[in-house]
């Protein structure tokens, strides 16, 4: 199911402005700690517009926490300043693309706990249309102090460069809140590693990775795995035919939103043949005779590391270690009937039943 935040375009009514420079748009993650400008100004490239009156504005201040001074973005809440105020902080230009999902981070604190009306709203403006688009509301933030904010999903309509804006909005209090450490990223999920395929058989095979989470498929999706497993096995597969496997991760936000990873390296396997079929494909193990009477042939592009021969009950009869791509394997003891022997070479094992005469 795809997840998809639709968002209100808005045009802001601004009565002034602290303009800055035009500045060339940045590529992601763009952050903020705001400790390299000189109290009150804003960083390069950033800028404050009010909507209400000229006291009550973004700008830079300086905080003690835990015992150090540290820069931070502040919105003064003055007593002289008409009962409701409200101004945007604009970022630095930043070059998003469509259908992605990014995610807004920062670190947040207010001198005065009292304060008990006022909202943050994030926005995109973009650049060469001049709307804003609303992306999320925030009347919660004043609930515990000092606290850290990770935004649910943020997307745009349309590629472009935009500049992320936070709006405060609030009832004149003498006080002030702040804003520090913001970061502006996509969500990543991790590619999962690790992909193998063992027990090759003609109509199944089974797959194991790195991560948890994850979808193995085909060239298309063709099952799903709960979340949290880290192995699967198909067993509706086609005998000798080429297949690859690839996995991707499903992540989950704290907003409860999922998302998906890219989908890892490919990797490649062929199922046998028929059973009891002689079949060889340049990824698959050739066995001869079978039947067998009273020698058992196995030839690979590699060397073979190990051939276990069990009963149709699953008991291990015998286990060999050729250590050669060309093996022979004596099987003149073994009783007429049936068996399986799982063949294995670098990290690759096949499965194929056996006929002795």
């Amino acid at each position: 199911m795809k997840l998809t935040l639709y968002l209100l375009a808005v045009t802001v009514a601004l009565l002034s402005e602290k303009a800055t420079a035009q500045c060339d748009a940045i590529s992601l993650p763009y952050t903020e700690n705001f400790e390299n400008v000189t109290v009150p100004a804003l960083p390069q490239c950033t800028s404050s517009l009010l909507s209400t009156d000229e006291l009550n504005d973004w700008e830079t201040g300086t905080i003690t926490q835990n015992g150090q001074l540290n820069n931070v973005l502040k919105f003064n809440m003055l007593s002289e300043a008409p009962p409701l105020s409200s101004a945007f902080f604009y970022g630095k230009p930043m070059l998003l693309e469509a259908g992605q999902n990014y995610r807004l981070t920062f670190n947040y604190g207010r001198s005065n706990l009292n304060v008990s009306s006022f909202y943050i709203r994030i926005y995109l403006k973009n650049q060469e249309t001049g709307e804003s688009e609303i992306l999320q509301y925030l009347p919660t933030l004043d609930e515990s102090s000092p606290g850290s904010f990770v935004s649910a999903f943020i997307n745009t309509n349309q590629s472009g460069t935009y500049s992320l804006g936070i709006e405060m909005r609030a009832n004149i209090i003498d006080g002030f809140f702040y804003i520090d450490n913001l970061e502006f990223n996509e969500w990543i999920c991790p590619v999962p590693e690790n992909l193998t395929v063992t027990n090759v058989a003609s109509v199944s095979a089974s797959f194991s990775w790195s991560g948890n989470s994850l979808v193995p498929a085909g060239e298309n999706p063709v099952f799903s795995i709960a979340s949290g497993l880290t192995t699967a096995t198909s067993s509706n597969l086609e005998p000798a035919t080429d297949y690859t496997v690839f996995v991707r991760n499903r992540c989950t936000n704290p907003a409860g939103q999922y998302y998906w990873s890219d989908w890892s390296v490919g990797v490649s396997f062929t199922t046998l043949g028929t059973l009891g079929i002689n079949y060889r494909t340049e990824n698959s193990f050739y066995i001869f005779p079978n039947p067998a009477k009273t020698k058992l042939n196995i030839n690979y592009k590699n060397v073979i590391d190990t051939v276990d021969i069990y009963s149709a009950t699953g008991q291990l009869i015998l286990s060999e270690k050729p250590n050669t791509a060309q093996a022979s394997l004596n099987v003149e003891m073994l009783a007429a009937g049936i068996y399986f022997a799982n063949v294995s070479s670098e990290g690759l094992t096949q499965q194929v039943k056996l006929v002795k005469e």
